[in-house]
């Protein structure tokens, strides 16, 4: 099979998994694990060992139904552990391409697998959890994602140890749920250890030290840290830049954290051309139409509002609010953020009669989701006078 030519591998795995079906019914129950394994071992070629980002993990998701095939037919240890190792890589790739949906049922059926056949704490288990708890959170299920992230390492760091790459892992992750519920001690110093744990084992300058040190830049500026921000974010892009390049994830995550800051310390000309930049980045790397793309565009949206440039920024918030209520559904926290968002744009470019019906229906949809006392929902009830 190739994996570079969509139409090409649609039908492969088709076929693939007809074919499949058909031999597994002639063979005898006794060598349908090795039918299995040797499936596994075809597939396994196909899906990269390290997670890509950006637009090229588009080109594996086809192969999703082949994987759900093979886990239907794992009959024991030996066959999970192949079959599984492949799966969750996969849905790694999947995640990627910002198909959340899709990687938490492949994650979870993984984990149903695994945890049947290998056990609740076997590695194989953990890496497939992980993985679901990464899609809830991109889907809005921050609580259940901070849970299932808190499990995760604490078997982690008591089978594999506190230094292991794997528990470093989930502690850096469970890094997104703690922000989102706004936990910020527990989020900074979540990456700050995982930072100071990197460096010590992989070295100051490695990618995923590099990464952790990306990631805290936003936080810095959620907490007011003034000046732990100019320097650690400043300091941080260049390192990025000039030990991974300009189009590293890495480094397109540090600058779009960066404007995010400059943003929220309300420097609205240093903020536009950085949101700009990040926006560029995001777009070139992952796709227009990516989460991270979209959560770009929507930073450009808000800078653009306080520069007064409100139909580029009316302009942005649209198509965000579009691309986001096709991928995320109707009630998801940054969906209905983006909603108010919009309609402030609205308002201010004094069409108050689109601000006034955007505000009204999403008014219930915030009080429900978001609660009463949510500083959106406070400002959407706000734009209905």
């Amino acid at each position: 099979m190739n994996v570079e030519v969509s139409g090409v591998v649609q039908r492969c795995v088709k076929v693939h998994g007809v074919v499949l079906d058909s031999v597994a019914a002639a063979v005898p129950e006794v060598q349908r694990s090795l039918l299995v394994t040797s499936a596994a071992r075809l597939l396994d070629d196909e899906v990269p060992e390290t997670v890509i980002h950006g637009q090229a993990a588009n080109r594996v998701r086809d192969l999703i139904p082949h994987v759900m095939k093979l886990l239907q037919r794992v009959t024991n240890a030996g066959t999970a552990g192949a079959v599984a190792d492949t799966a969750t890589r996969l849905a790694g790739h999947v995640f990627e391409s910002g198909d959340y949906q899709a990687a938490l049922h492949l994650s979870r059926a993984v984990t149903e697998v695994v945890e049947h056949w290998l056990g609740p704490d076997d590695p194989a288990t953990y890496r497939a959890q992980h993985r679901a708890a990464m899609a809830l959170f991109r889907l809005g299920s921050f609580e259940e994602s901070e849970t299932l992230h808190r499990s995760v390492l604490n078997g982690r760091r008591r089978v594999l140890g506190w230094e292991n790459l794997e528990t470093l892992q989930s502690q850096q992750d469970i890094h997104e749920p703690l922000g989102q519920l706004r936990k910020f001690d527990a989020c900074i110093a979540a990456l700050r250890e995982t930072e100071a744990a990197r460096a010590n084992v992989q070295g100051d300058l490695h990618p995923d030290t590099l990464y952790a040190r990306a990631l805290l830049i936003e936080y810095l500026a959620e907490v007011n840290a003034v000046e732990d921000f100019d320097r650690v974010s400043q300091e941080t892009v260049a390192v990025c830049h000039e030990n991974l390049g300009a189009a590293s994830f890495v480094t397109v995550t540090a600058r779009h954290n960066l404007a995010y800051g400059l943003y929220r310390f309300g420097r609205w000309e240093q903020a536009e051309p950085a949101a700009r930049v990040a926006l560029e980045g995001r777009e070139s790397l992952q796709g227009a139409g990516h989460p991270l793309a979209l959560s770009a565009a929507v930073l450009l949206s808000w800078v653009l509002r306080e520069r007064g440039l409100l139909q580029e920024s009316i302009s942005l918030g649209r198509r965000v609010v579009a691309e986001q209520e096709r991928t995320l559904g109707p009630e998801h926290p940054y969906l209905l953020a983006n909603r108010t968002g919009l309609a402030s744009s609205l308002a201010a470019a004094g069409d108050t009669d689109g601000a006034t019906e955007l505000a009204r229906s999403n008014l219930p949809l915030c009080e429900r989701v978001l609660g009463f006392n949510d500083a959106v929902t406070v400002e959407t009830r706000g734009l209905l006078g």
